[in-house]
């Protein structure tokens, strides 16, 4: 174990700060790989990409979660308690992937974005996910939803702005104790891209460069994506 720890990091990747070392040096290849895959998929990345990992909840169905911190800068948490070797390679893919994509459309925690801003940029992320990286992203499944209650959320959404929206993300990205929902602003926003990209016949790597508000403005047009 001592020659695992002191393996240098992979050259597409500086870490900041470590939390678990030992669990995170065992993954630092994968998330290298990872990150060389998506700047093969999408141009214009910084070559290396800064890790900063950090301690916190995990589901534990996951192997990780991660934050687009900062332009270059991706926050990643590990589950301890996860022991499925494959499971969490696949899911470290997934979540640089998803992460990548975020940083490269400017979605990082250095500034606040409005409800709907927020969904649309976790659609297309998810998307990006499930299309580019094989994830199976369940937080963005809005398929069974009824289209009454997402044009609920989209209204509910459309109506926070980057304040109110950050007193109140984690009842909307993740479980809302009082309505007993969950995943609202992901699922929201997948319907919301999956219907432009369908529409416009569109693949989300030319929505990089579009603004939720234009996206929002496409979907307006065209409606929800016909089931």
């Amino acid at each position: 174990m001592k020659q695992d720890l002191e393996q240098a990091p992979p050259p597409s990747v500086e870490v900041l700060h470590w939390s678990h070392e030992e669990l995170e040096r065992k993954w630092l290849p994968e998330i290298g790989q990872s990150y060389q895959d998506f700047c093969q998929i999408v141009d214009g990345m910084p070559p290396r990409i800064k890790i900063y990992f950090d301690d916190g909840k995990v589901h534990e169905a996951w192997a990780l979660r991660g934050v687009a911190y900062a332009s270059d800068v991706i926050t990643l948490v590990f589950n301890p308690e996860f022991d499925d070797d494959g499971a969490a390679k696949q899911h470290i893919r997934w979540v640089v992937f998803h992460e990548a994509f975020h940083v490269c459309q400017g979605f990082t925690t250095k500034k606040k974005f409005s409800g709907i801003d927020s969904a649309v940029h976790e659609g297309c992320a998810t998307i990006f996910e499930q299309n580019y990286a094989g994830g199976e992203p369940e937080y963005g499944k809005y398929q069974g939803v009824d289209e009454a209650k997402l044009r609920e959320w989209y209204e509910a959404l459309s109506k926070m702005d980057a304040d109110e929206y950050w007193e109140n993300y984690r009842q909307w990205l993740y479980w809302d104790e009082e309505t007993k929902e969950e995943n609202r602003a992901y699922k929201t926003g997948t319907w919301i891209v999956d219907a432009v990209l369908k529409a416009r016949k569109l693949d989300v790597l030319d929505l990089r460069d579009v603004t939720p508000a234009q996206i929002v403005a496409w979907f307006e047009e065209v409606g929800a994506v016909d089931e």
